[in-house]
């Protein structure tokens, strides 16, 4: 007797998934990539931060001339140091 019950979206029967047709996005993709697709966004999302926060430790750390140089101000360095690393 073939046992048929239903986890996640998907229906299960004697161990072969078949997916409903809700199953499939609008663009027509398989959702089952979902949880792959999140966390290149999150691994994404946490470069970029690792990398703002750096660039702003570096930018602290020159002097007036090197500042004069790029066209910023000490006043531009503070205000821009002092943001969290989530902020653009």
């Amino acid at each position: 007797m073939l046992e048929t019950y239903k986890i996640n979206y998907a229906i299960v029967v004697d161990k072969a998934i078949k997916f409903p047709v809700d199953f499939i996005s609008r663009r027509g993709e398989a959702m089952w990539n979902f949880p792959f697709r999140m966390g290149a966004k999150v691994g994404r999302q946490l470069y970029q931060w690792r990398e703002r926060a750096g660039q702003r430790r570096q930018l602290k750390q020159l002097d007036s001339g090197r500042l004069n140089d790029i066209g910023l101000s000490r006043s531009q360095v503070v205000d821009e140091v002092s943001k969290p690393f989530w902020a653009e």
